[in-house]
């Protein structure tokens, strides 16, 4: 039996600086979605460069070393080129979930 396909939804843009916190991107995200930081599904958000192949593996950036890691990334390939980061994560509960 196959897994239903994941549905995709676009939110965004945002900026968000290599100098803010992982505090700050967790509240770009919550109002990009619209939803509270408290119900995003932090553990679970990956991430990839705007142009790496279809197929590439996404990486995590689910705590703050995963974020450092992301942020050592985007510095290391800034030298080089202007970039976009995709952030994927899944639909935050809603606070009555909570």
């Amino acid at each position: 039996m196959k897994a239903p396909a994941m549905k995709i939804i676009s939110k965004g843009p945002f900026k968000c600086g290599t100098a803010a916190a992982f505090f700050a991107l967790k509240s770009h995200v919550a109002k990009a979605l619209p939803c509270w930081v408290s119900v995003l599904p932090v553990s679970k958000y990956e991430w990839k460069f705007e142009n790496q192949a279809q197929g590439a593996p996404q990486k995590k950036v689910a705590d703050e070393a995963g974020y450092e890691a992301l942020l050592d990334a985007v510095k290391e390939k800034h030298l080089h080129e202007n970039i976009v980061v995709w952030l994927f994560t899944p639909t935050p509960k809603k606070v009555e979930e909570v």
